[in-house]
């Protein structure tokens, strides 16, 4: 599968295992930090560019973590709209672990005074798109329940979606919001501004699409993107430069933290080295 078909660099490894990286304790003082925080914000500031969106994490760990980090800072900018949107649309032709990330973020579908809650799935259309018509008929149902849809962009048959800028226009008209699984970030990466597309958050799986070595069970890593809207809801540390120096922050509305630090940093080294010999 995509996550072992690809190109893992030897030059990659010989970076990561530098020792002034593999020495570093987690815990260092800030000033003692330097060089590896110029690699996270480095990293941080490219996939900016990469995705055209102003946000960005490098916690969270694997792909189907960035999507469970999408969908709780869903839930949150919802919450402190002081909306409730039990509704959560993910098309047939989204990858596997969408459904499941739904659910484990609470989405779970069952009926509540014989009124559908949870997941509802959108069909395809001939060409094995998302099938619009179906679409608008599931807002017009559901309307301000929405909390958003999510759809992986090239869908899981292989195919762009074509419509994707009008399937996210109908659902920002209701209140709800995008997310886009990066599992294909392969076919895109360099071509699209996803921020044009009306993405509000999207993963990178960097095992995917940028160099990591993943398979067998081995660590996997993702790097989450997200619109204005979602910034303040931003999980984990952010990294930032001024006076000359890198330091850390945390957002203002943070969702706390999905794992301790900064995620797997080797591995945004060896991406950090993938990107700069790509150019």
């Amino acid at each position: 599968g995509s996550c072992t078909m690809k190109y893992n660099p030897y030059i990659n490894e010989y970076a990561a295992n530098l020792p002034g990286f593999t020495n570093i304790h987690p815990e260092v003082p800030i000033k003692d930090a330097q060089g590896s925080l110029e690699i996270l914000y480095n990293i941080q500031e490219m996939f900016k560019k990469i995705t055209g969106l102003p946000g960005v994490t490098t916690q969270p760990l694997a792909g189907a973590q960035g999507e469970l980090v999408g969908l709780k800072m869903f839930q949150a900018f919802h919450k402190q709209k002081g909306e409730k949107r039990d509704i959560i649309i993910i098309p047939r032709t989204a990858h596997g672990t969408n459904p499941a990330t739904a659910t484990m973020a609470g989405f779970q579908t069952k009926k509540i005074n014989n009124e559908q809650v949870g997941i509802i799935t959108l069909n395809s259309d001939t060409k094995g798109q998302i099938d619009i018509k179906h679409l608008e008929e599931i807002i017009s149902k559901y309307e301000n329940r929405i909390s958003g849809i999510m759809v992986t962009n090239p869908n899981t048959s292989g195919i762009f979606e074509s419509d994707f800028k009008q399937v996210a226009d109908l659902i920002h008209a209701v209140g709800g919001l995008v997310y886009m699984d990066g599992a294909n970030m392969n076919a895109i990466a360099g071509y699209l501004n996803l921020k044009s597309l009306g993405v509000d958050a999207v993963h990178n799986n960097l095992h995917k699409t940028w160099s990591i070595p993943h398979g067998g069970g081995g660590p996997g890593d993702a790097i989450v993107a997200v619109s204005d809207k979602l910034i303040n809801f931003l999980l984990g540390i952010q990294v930032e430069y001024k006076d000359n120096k890198y330091d850390i922050f945390q957002s203002k509305r943070s969702i706390g933290s999905f794992h301790r630090h900064f995620g797997n940093f080797a591995h945004k080294v060896r991406c950090f080295t993938y990107l700069k010999a790509l150019g």
